[in-house]
């Protein structure tokens, strides 16, 4: 297997183990600094390993989101290399490192490692596999919107037909305090109708009262 030219040195280097990680995939996986990964999702690495007597030597061409149930969805994009290891997200997102949360392995797990070269590939897997990435987030930008402006849609003619359906009920009962006060201006308005009674029936018998005093009187003028 032939060792990759180094562009940089990130960390200790192991004497025993040897870790070559292509620049584009420490790119991919800087994004998982902040991007959520599922319960049941893995960043795996892939890439090539060869083991002697002396050492250990790993070249990591590529770096991917899998589901890791049995049921995979398609083909991995890496798929003419191996697992070489997997990315722990939470050790990722919590350092600012460059090496804590890089597991080397397989692609459940594997042992930490304290640090690796760089090197570029002059023609990068990698680089095509986040091209490919790009095109489908791009792809997923539009559908994101007109999914978004169909459910603004659909409340707002949800809300519409609250207001026409408030529009069209019954008057509301009314409250207790509306109750007495309507209450008490009819018992006000029975009075009055009583008092008027009662003063027309008093008035009646004032004009009786003075018309026979008028009879009476002209009865004793009489000879």
């Amino acid at each position: 297997m032939k060792v990759p030219e180094i562009v940089k040195r990130i960390g200790k280097i192991d004497g025993k183990r040897k870790i070559y990680i292509e620049d584009y995939v420490l790119s991919y996986l800087e994004r998982f600094k902040i991007e959520e990964t599922e319960g049941n999702e893995r960043i795996v690495l892939y890439g090539k390993r060869e083991r002697n007597s002396c050492e250990e030597t790993y070249i990591i061409y590529g770096a991917e989101k899998r589901d890791m149930r049995g049921n995979a969805e398609k083909e991995s994009f890496f798929s003419e290399c191996e697992e070489v290891g997997c990315l722990n997200t939470d050790m990722w997102k919590h350092t600012e490192g460059m090496c804590e949360g890089i597991l080397i392995g397989d692609g459940n797990g594997g042992q930490p490692i304290e640090g690796y070269y760089i090197f570029y590939e002059k023609e990068p897997v990698m680089g095509k596999y986040l091209g490919l990435t790009y095109e489908e987030e791009v792809k997923r930008v539009p559908y994101a919107r007109q999914s978004g402006k169909k459910e603004e849609e659909e409340k707002a003619a949800s809300s519409q037909a609250e207001l026409v359906a408030l529009s069209q009920t019954e008057v509301l009962p009314e409250s207790p305090v509306y109750d007495i006060i309507r209450a008490v201006v009819i018992c006000i308005f029975i009075i009055i109708c009583a008092m008027a009674i009662t003063t027309v029936n008093n008035f009646e018998k004032m004009e009786e009262f003075k018309e026979a005093a008028v009879e009476m009187n002209e009865a004793l003028e009489e000879p």
